[in-house]
């Protein structure tokens, strides 16, 4: 692991690791598009004048935790998937990048390159909003100690915002090789069988956190998709 750690800052560090997260996967192409529809009700410390866009309360985890920088982050969803992050932290860090997900959303409808229409689900903007809505500052997936499975029907909302196998095989099949870079191939199923729902817990969470650009671009803070 130490080893592996090693190259991956140097690879990160050369730019020689392209990561691309399969939200960009689905969304890479919406840049060219039309600048995206913010919600009407910002809190004060997230509204932009201009071009300076004022810190919101959404990053401040991410300073607190010492997560500003992609390996600093990598390291993170490893500690998660093994049960050495805290479930709390953890939550904190979820509320905060789907809420900023909200904030800056991409476009509901575009055009992908082949002229398919691709329309964002209804469903899940209203399960991301309710996720947030819960407790205000967290969502509570995990729980401390030993990072565990925390609220079921949490944990079922945001595994229902995750592409499915047969609706986007590729984005779903990213995911997967994803936790096995970061969690080892043989190290994925020996902590499925031994720790159970905590760990699928864990890797819904994780999954969830790469979907929504955490490992790419931490949280957002301005709009992505102009």
């Amino acid at each position: 692991m130490f080893a592996t750690n090693w190259i991956l800052v140097i690879l990160l560090h050369s730019n020689a690791f392209a990561f691309t997260s399969p939200s960009n996967y689905y969304f890479h192409r919406l840049a060219r598009h039309t600048q995206t529809k913010q919600r009407s009700s910002l809190p004060a410390s997230q509204t932009t004048n201009d071009d300076n866009i004022s810190i919101s309360q959404n990053s401040a985890v991410l300073e607190r935790l010492d997560l500003t920088e992609q390996i600093d982050r990598w390291l993170y969803l490893q500690d998660l998937l093994e049960g050495d992050a805290k479930g709390e932290d953890t939550n904190e860090i979820l509320f905060s990048v789907i809420n900023s997900f909200l904030d800056y959303p991409p476009p509901r409808k575009f055009t992908d390159e082949e002229g398919e229409n691709i329309i964002l689900e209804d469903s899940h903007v209203e399960t991301m909003e309710n996720l947030v809505s819960i407790d205000g500052c967290s969502i509570q997936a995990l729980k401390d100690p030993d990072c565990k499975a925390g609220e079921l029907i949490v944990v079922n909302a945001l595994e229902g915002l995750l592409p499915g196998e047969f609706e986007n095989n590729d984005a779903y099949k990213s995911l997967w090789d994803m936790m096995e870079q970061l969690h080892g191939r043989e190290a994925v199923g020996q902590s499925k069988a031994s720790d159970g729902p905590n760990w699928d817990a864990r890797c819904v969470v994780a999954r969830v956190l790469i979907y929504f650009d955490f490992l790419q671009d931490g949280i957002l803070e301005k709009p992505q998709y102009q």
